[in-house]
């Protein structure tokens, strides 16, 4: 009876761990087993297409993680471009990692690098618009990464001023911008993206054999 008992208290354990189980949230992996994030920002140096966007970037280009692991490398192996305009688009995808690992394109901005004037670490933000366009005054940008005080991540600020020291009406490399009522040199632009990760994973195996050697044992 009490061989019974035991055997019917495992089953009763074995089935609220396999309910358990199904209903944890499941952890991205790469296809090298490294957890990720759900949610992240990405940048490349890609070409702007004059009143459009960004060009899709060539297949082996780098995506620089600027969010939540600074400057990690993604490599693309492929470009699913969903809606055919060959441009850096919302719904599109980014394969890597060989094959095993899709981010899914949630928002397209652009990144602007800029570190004090005074000197000192460099920031990024973006705008809300999807391409480098004129005036930033009154502009608010999201930060994408901070470097440290006055700016921390998700922050929102306000484009206080511009000097466009190309003299090309747009901004740019080279011109300088006020924030918070400092000022700031614009170092680089890229093409930033918020990406969701899409695991391509199999079905969890082993579960139901480990369930089952419960029974089996002496």
């Amino acid at each position: 009876m009490s061989r019974l008992l035991s055997r019917t208290s495992l089953l009763v354990l074995g089935v609220i761990a396999l309910v358990g189980f199904s209903l944890l949230p499941a952890q991205p992996l790469t296809a090298s087993g490294t957890v990720v994030v759900p949610t992240a920002n990405f940048d490349i140096d890609a070409s702007i297409v004059p009143g459009q966007g960004w060009a899709i970037p060539a297949d082996c280009s780098v995506w620089h993680e600027l969010y939540p692991n600074w400057c990690t490398p993604h490599h693309q192996m492929s470009y699913d471009d969903s809606d055919h305009d060959g441009l850096v688009s919302v719904c599109d995808n980014i394969i890597e990692d060989g094959g095993s690992a899709c981010w899914h394109i949630e928002k397209v901005s652009t990144t602007y690098f800029f570190s004090p004037v005074a000197g000192g670490g460099q920031n990024a933000g973006e705008p809300s618009g999807t391409e480098p366009g004129s005036s930033p005054v009154c502009d608010q940008w999201h930060i994408v990464f901070a470097d440290g005080p006055p700016f921390s991540y998700c922050q929102s600020v306000h484009i206080e001023g511009w000097e466009d020291n190309n003299h090309n009406g747009v901004l740019d490399v080279c011109d300088n911008i006020q924030i918070l009522g400092g000022w700031y040199h614009i170092d680089r632009i890229g093409c930033d993206v918020t990406v969701t990760f899409n695991p391509v994973t199999g079905a969890k195996g082993g579960t139901w054999g480990w369930l089952k050697s419960l029974f089996h044992r002496k």
